[in-house]
């Protein structure tokens, strides 16, 4: 799951090569764009942390139904606490997560 607003804007980039090298080990990718963010439907100025979470719950889902694999969440900033806070909810549609926070230097 991507950052928010301009650290999604530092970051996307280098997402996205993480996702083409994990699928060029094998590894089914999908980088998510938020609702209101990136090239997702909606506007900014309608998001909200619930709708996240249920973006994310239904992507997986959509995921594990296309792949038959139970998806790994990898977020990193504004993504990352969205993985963690489905982890505290005990969201089962996923294999695993992993947690990633920038600091910047």
């Amino acid at each position: 799951m991507p950052p928010f607003a301009e650290q999604m804007d530092r970051c996307r980039a280098w997402l996205a090569e993480q996702a083409r090298a994990l699928a060029g080990i094998g590894l089914a990718c999908l980088l998510l764009d938020l609702y209101g963010t990136g090239d997702s439907e909606g506007d900014l100025a309608a998001l909200d942390w619930e709708t996240w979470l249920d973006d994310v719950e239904r992507t997986a889902a959509w995921f594990k139904a296309r792949t038959g694999l139970a998806p790994m969440l990898w977020g990193l900033r504004t993504g990352a606490l969205l993985a963690a806070e489905l982890a505290l909810k005990g969201f089962k549609s996923v294999g695993a997560q992993v947690l990633s926070y920038q600091v910047d230097s």
